[in-house]
């Protein structure tokens, strides 16, 4: 009820397709409550899907099927495809003008999402469906909850929590999670370099394979403020940063903590970072 029902994406898309075995059978649960058409979902629409109307009378005419689309006309599959970077990089944005006008060139068979990469299903970069049979998007399922049940849940946190790389603190765990354009993912490529805290992100973050499962996650050190000068009589000498604040040209990240902790360098001159590139990047 209505009887003919189908969602936005098509007539293919009706009643009895939503009741049948794709999807493990579950269709009607990735898609049920998911695209609206003529007022009514699929679970509100359909019988198969625990609608529809009982001993009633359906009083709402049959839609009409909308035109066939003409032909030759391409259509992006699954219908809303997007990469698995999430759902602004869509077809629409891989055949933007972005790259030289060439983004289904450099990603197009980079990232896979829903069982497809960018040139499998948007017509943008050659892929999609011509006068056929579309399917919507499968909706992702959605990361389990903890709960405070006695069952052995197994959680991880990151370790030290609040980690980041030497690079700065753009540079966290949320970020080596979030950005997959490397062709290894950036933990795979970057994951045992830039080491932070005695920590590398591979080693560091949950997202990488790391952290810590059994609840001794530490927070991440801050470092110690710069000694004060004090009024004292006695032979103390301290030594103040000047200009107290100074960071090199480079920007504030890389400040006299910054060069303090970071001997990364090979020792063109004698193995730290003062040594290698203290006297360039002039500031102030």
């Amino acid at each position: 009820n209505p009887v003919g029902w189908y969602d936005s994406a098509g007539p293919d898309i009706n009643c009895e397709y939503l009741g049948s075995v794709y999807f493990d059978g579950n269709t009607c649960g990735y898609f049920g409550d998911l695209i609206e058409n003529f007022g009514k979902t699929a679970n509100q629409a359909c019988c198969a899907c625990g609608g529809g109307i009982t001993n009633g009378t359906v009083n709402t005419p049959s839609p009409t099927p909308a035109p066939t689309p003409p032909q030759n006309e391409c259509i992006d599959n699954p219908v809303g495809w997007y990469d698995s970077a999430g759902p602004d990089i869509n077809c629409e944005y891989l055949g933007s003008v972005y790259f030289d006008g060439n983004t289904c060139g450099y990603f197009g068979d980079l990232i896979e999402n829903f069982g497809k990469t960018a040139n499998q299903a948007c017509c943008a970069c050659g892929g999609g469906i011509t006068n056929g049979t579309v399917t919507p998007s499968p909706t992702p399922a959605p990361t389990p909850v903890p709960t405070n049940s006695t069952s052995n849940v197994t959680t991880c946190t990151d370790n030290p929590v609040g980690w980041y790389d030497r690079d700065g603190p753009f540079y966290n765990c949320a970020w080596y999670s979030e950005n997959e354009f490397f062709n290894d993912g950036t933990c795979g490529l970057s994951g045992d370099s830039y080491e932070n805290f005695n920590t590398t992100a591979n080693q560091a973050c949950c997202a990488c394979g790391g952290g810590s499962t059994d609840g001794t996650a530490t927070l991440s050190p801050t470092p110690a403020p710069t000694p004060v000068p004090t009024n004292s009589t006695s032979n103390v000498t301290t030594c103040t940063d000047n200009p107290v604040g100074w960071y090199d040209r480079d920007g504030p990240e890389n400040n006299c903590t910054w060069y303090s902790e970071n001997a990364f360098f090979n020792g063109i001159t004698n193995g730290t970072t003062c040594g290698d590139i203290g006297d360039s990047y002039e500031n102030f």
